[in-house]
């Protein structure tokens, strides 16, 4: 019961992260295009709404717990595409030593969101989500989530 706490806290944290930079981002949307631009992205007045929509909805759905797996997937790669464009670029450290390049790396928050969001899609929501909750009513079990807490 413990891991689904912990599961619950990593899926409430990162997706509410998500949900308000994407609300956030589509309520700015012309300046986010003009950062797409700026960082190179040609199909910007495409791809930014997209990414805002997939972080706002895909952090809302990992909040909740229902599909999470694809929804965190579909997060991971919003921060593969924000290391490759953005973060990495911007480090400013010499890629030919992997030592320094990876210890950089490894602070920047894209890439621990990244980590987290493979606990989730590794491990799935947990008991304490809609798609645990709709588990234990398929088996009969419908309150024992409850009765355990």
């Amino acid at each position: 019961m413990a891991w689904d706490v912990w599961r619950l806290l990593i899926r409430l944290g990162v997706g509410f992260m998500f949900a308000s930079s994407g609300w956030g981002k589509l309520g700015k949307l012309p300046a986010f295009i003009d950062d797409f631009h700026g960082w190179g992205v040609s199909a910007a007045p495409l791809l930014a709404p997209m990414t805002a929509g997939v972080e706002l909805i895909a952090g809302v759905l990992l909040m909740v717990g229902l599909v999470s797996r694809l929804a965190a997937g579909a997060l991971a790669g919003t921060m593969v595409g924000a290391l490759a464009l953005v973060v990495v670029p911007a480090l400013g450290v010499d890629a030919t030593d992997p030592t320094t390049f990876f210890s950089h790396l490894a602070y920047t928050p894209e890439f621990l969101l990244l980590g987290l969001l493979g606990v989730t899609i590794v491990t799935g929501p947990g008991r304490i989500s809609v798609q645990g909750m709709k588990r234990l009513a398929r088996t009969g079990t419908r309150w024992a989530i409850l009765a355990s807490l």
